[in-house]
């Protein structure tokens, strides 16, 4: 895993904002008394993204010396995410070092949060808002996936056509995949769905699942079921039953999985995950990978 590098002088950025903040906190609440609430996503914001920054410039050693099995699942987790909310945020934040540029980046930046602000900063109306968003581009790329590995299910000798097929019909249906069955398919994601056989196209729709770059497309999606395996075997041992619902929002989010329907229903979801994901290895990642076709109606 050759680690993400932060962007040169975000750190001075963030300590200048959390400075610009600390100055005219006061001004702001006195003279717009209206956006007090605004002012404390920006604030909490702000300590929540440093936060994430300080963690993943700690964890990204350990993931570069190949020791990615001894982090805990949040580590991970936010290793995967902050290159992202940097991308994004990185922006706003070098302009905010220029004189006067506060006055005018981040009205703008709260004016277009979606584009501008990492999730750091967003309301909860906003996280649910872009949240429906995004699982509707993933369910949309799910189904692509899930005509693709039909197509593949076409061209195989029986019975592991007839398998796949029926697994296939099951989730067409509405109906959810009895982990047994999916257990059995190892072998056909060894073999004819391996990475290394599926063409370019299915290969780039699993990238656009995860969010990962289209270059070198197998690699990226091996090195992100390795990532995924240790952090399911660090949820393994913490229990999904003791994690926030914000954070199994973000663990849904990272699989492809549904994570609109709050509660209960998620929860069995990751637990289903988690025990898929304990039979597979580098071998049979594809099974993995390919997961979120089969729990795109949720679980047992």
């Amino acid at each position: 895993f050759p680690g993400t590098v932060v962007m040169p002088g975000t750190g001075k950025s963030v300590y200048k904002l959390i400075d610009y903040v600390n100055t005219y906190k006061d001004k702001i609440s006195e003279r717009f008394p209206k956006t007090s609430a605004a002012y404390r996503v920006f604030k909490d914001g702000i300590r929540n993204f440093f936060q994430d920054v300080r963690i993943y410039s700690k964890v990204a050693g350990t993931v570069r010396a190949g020791e990615i099995t001894k982090l805990s699942w949040k580590e991970i987790e936010v290793y995967n995410r902050t290159p992202r909310e940097i991308k994004k945020i990185a922006p706003v934040l070098l302009i905010s070092i220029l004189p006067f540029a506060n006055y005018v980046v981040f009205p703008i930046a709260f004016m277009f949060p979606k584009y501008g602000l990492s999730s750091h900063f967003w309301s909860q109306r906003q996280k649910e808002e872009f949240g429906t968003e995004h699982y509707k581009r993933q369910k949309k790329i799910t189904n692509n996936v899930i005509d693709l590995v039909n197509h593949k299910a076409s061209q195989m000798a029986y019975p592991k056509a007839n398998g796949l097929a029926g697994i296939i019909c099951i989730v067409r249906n509405g109906g959810t995949v009895p982990l047994s069955l999916l257990i059995e398919l190892k072998d056909v994601f060894k073999q004819d769905l391996a990475l290394h056989r599926l063409s370019n196209y299915h290969k780039g729709q699993l990238c656009k699942l995860y969010g990962l770059k289209l270059m070198s497309a197998q690699q990226q999606l091996v090195k992100y079921s390795i990532l995924l395996r240790a952090m399911d075997e660090s949820l393994s041992k913490h229990g999904i039953e003791n994690i926030s619902s914000e954070d199994a929002i973000e663990v849904c989010r990272m699989r492809g999985l549904n994570f609109m329907n709050v509660g209960d229903t998620y929860n069995n979801v990751l637990r289903d995950w988690i025990h898929l994901s304990s039979h597979t290895d580098e071998e049979t990642c594809s099974l993995l990978l390919h997961s979120p076709m089969f729990f795109i109606n949720g679980s047992h």
